[in-house]
């Protein structure tokens, strides 16, 4: 056999995990724990989908994870933050290690382009797959990591937290809601950001999961 025909079958046999550089950085993590493991994948996939370089942002948490990372893990995802240098979150959303690493966070493309986003969270959280669909009170917060803009200091609707701070809480505003569509399932929540002047801008959050789990997102702000 000849070295140039070795180098070719090489190469054509790295292409399939070329496209999902996360895979192939857990298949040869050797004795890294898990954690370690997803941590690194979904910082790669943050960096290909943003076009960032490794070196500009860190992940969160460094090491282990606090409870509020910790409550939000479930099976074998883990809950991580991409964070700017500076300190400012950009981005949140889940990764698992292995061979079939699942990655999902709001702009996540694979190795080609092809937009995932939430795709992995939807499929894992089984949303469209009532029987064994995990509850709406778990669903909503593990959406809400991923979608709430950090930069904004954007938070799940809070009615105690509205009338805190002298306010009544908007007659649209609702209780959370999963509706059965003809393909998929409607996701509907509310959100606060703080204004300047103490106030607060309350916007609605419309998710779509159609039935390849993929989700489209819509934000409005009511007015």
């Amino acid at each position: 056999m000849t070295r140039r025909l070795v180098i070719r079958m090489l190469g054509s046999a790295l292409i399939p995990a070329a496209l999902m550089p996360w895979a192939l950085h857990a298949q040869s993590a050797g004795g890294k724990r898990s954690i370690d493991v997803a941590r690194e994948i979904f910082a790669r996939a943050v960096a290909r989908s943003f076009q960032h370089e490794l070196t500009s942002f860190r992940v969160l948490p460094v090491s282990d994870p606090s409870d509020v990372y910790s409550s939000l893990r479930f099976g074998d995802l883990y809950a991580w933050s991409a964070e700017a240098i500076g300190g400012k979150v950009f981005v949140n959303g889940f990764a698992s290690a292995g061979a079939d690493a699942a990655v999902a966070f709001e702009g996540c493309v694979d190795g080609l382009g092809n937009l995932l986003g939430l795709k992995a969270l939807m499929k894992a959280m089984r949303v469209n797959q009532p029987p064994q669909r995990m509850p709406l009170t778990q669903i909503m917060p593990r959406v809400a990591f991923c979608l709430n803009r950090a930069d904004l200091g954007e938070i799940l609707f809070g009615a105690r937290v509205m009338e805190s701070s002298g306010f009544a809480a908007p007659e649209a505003v609702v209780e959370p809601s999963l509706r059965p569509q003809k393909s998929g399932q409607m996701l509907i929540y509310f959100t606060m950001i703080p204004g300047l002047t103490g106030t607060w801008e309350i916007w609605k959050i419309t998710v779509s999961i159609l039935a390849d789990d993929s989700a489209l997102i819509d934000r409005r702000p009511l007015v």
